[in-house]
């Protein structure tokens, strides 16, 4: 899992927002481990409020505020 979390980090924010690719994502924050999770929050901090306003985006953060809790 740390594998694929640190290979689609450079593009992680692009899939958020991807109509297909935010379901991708949802699914591997919910597999995360906190050391993924800690690595996906620090790779989409400086763009959360840009992801968030995306309809697609939204969902991903959604997850990843859930996990986070």
């Amino acid at each position: 899992m740390k594998n694929l979390v640190q290979n689609i980090l450079p593009i992680l924010n692009l899939v958020m927002v991807n109509q297909f690719g935010n379901y991708l994502c949802q699914k591997i924050i919910e597999c995360a481990d906190d050391l993924s999770l800690d690595y996906i929050v620090n790779s989409v901090l400086s763009q959360i409020i840009d992801i968030s306003l995306n309809i697609h985006g939204t969902r991903a953060v959604q997850t990843l505020v859930e996990k986070l809790a």
